[in-house]
């Protein structure tokens, strides 16, 4: 079957691919190619649990649904071969709302009060603080 969109995704979502277990990537690529040609639409999210996703959908990627692709389709560049493109924003686990909160946090739309996705929050905790003070050399 032809491809019936483009495609299209957030460089993050790409290094989400990347990182995922070498079994979930292949059926994470396959559940992308099935979305390009048109075989799955997936389920359009919206506000839960405080994240506002309105407008993007979410694709299973296993049979057990653990793991997650969330995209949108939306009107492709005009230089591009397809009117309308698939775009990703994120991979990852359904896992207490990772992926989802993932999401979120790149699109800017993540509540303060949402945790800070495990494999990003490296990006944005500080190291704690040290109760000794600094040696001074002579």
């Amino acid at each position: 079957m032809p491809a019936r969109f483009g495609f299209a995704a957030d460089p993050r979502a790409i290094e989400d691919l990347r990182r995922l277990p070498i079994g979930i990537r292949d059926m994470a690529l396959l559940q992308l190619q099935s979305l390009v040609h048109g075989e799955q639409r997936g389920t359009s999210l919206g506000k839960r649990a405080g994240v506002d996703l309105s407008g993007y959908r979410r694709l299973h990627v296993d049979p057990d649904a653990e793991w997650r692709i969330v995209f949108r389709e939306r009107a492709a560049p005009t230089s591009r071969e397809f009117r309308r493109e698939i775009f990703v924003i994120a991979i990852g686990p359904r896992e207490a709302h990772e992926v989802y909160n993932t999401a979120a946090l790149r699109l800017g739309r993540l509540p303060s009060h949402a945790p800070v996705p495990r494999h990003l929050s490296v990006l944005t905790t500080r190291p704690a603080p040290t109760n000794s003070s600094p040696g001074r050399r002579r």
